[in-house]
């Protein structure tokens, strides 16, 4: 999981205090890393990550499509939910040398970014390593996919509105998207009780 970082341990540092997601126990992690603060402790100080680890492998009172699946959660995105292409790069090297056999890259470049040689070159060892690489559509609600995503060694994820119908205002959309998928819509109301 290449995001914010996952709530997988406990553990204090300069940057504070950390806990483990009870739902997330059962999992075995592999190979941990932060890049932004680089270091072997990839806790999530945003939380995006640790709802994309649990989407993919709780093994609580709501179950990830691979409940208990084996973890590998890397940090490239900070607490502002902001990182750089280079620990994107690192990241994706770090994924395939430690042996991953999927990457989920739940984040997105700006719409007008252009790849670098070094990311295509990441995205295409990976892809030739056999690793299975997912990534979301972006959220600019735009006609175009982002990277990495608009790779076509990459698995485009867009999400569905709340009504599991269409999809979401906010998800970008092309023919290159490969798969829709429930998406975070915080606004939404989905039980009518006049709370979001």
């Amino acid at each position: 999981v290449i995001d914010t970082g996952v709530a997988y341990e406990a553990w204090s540092d300069a940057s504070g205090d950390y806990v483990a997601a009870p739902s997330l126990a059962s999992s075995s992690i592999v190979a941990p890393w932060d890049f932004v603060n680089n270091d072997a402790h990839a806790n999530d100080d945003h939380q995006h990550g640790t709802h994309i680890a649990s989407s993919i492998a709780s093994n609580g009172s709501v179950e990830g499509v691979a409940a208990g699946a084996a973890l590998m959660p890397l940090k490239v995105l900070d607490e502002n939910n902001s990182g750089t292409e280079l620990y994107l790069i690192e990241a994706i090297h770090h994924a395939v040398d430690q042996g991953a056999d999927v990457i989920n890259m739940s984040l997105s470049f700006d719409l007008r970014y252009m790849p670098s040689m070094a990311l295509l070159e990441a995205l295409d060892r990976a892809s030739e390593a056999g690793v299975v690489m997912i990534a979301a559509t972006g959220n600019n609600g735009a006609d175009v996919i982002s990277y990495p995503a608009a790779s076509p060694l990459v698995l485009a994820v867009g999400a569905t509105d709340a009504s599991g119908n269409d999809v979401a205002p906010y998800s970008n959309r092309s023919n290159r998207v490969d798969v829709l998928a429930p998406g975070g819509q915080m606004d939404a109301d989905l039980n009518g009780d006049g709370i979001a």
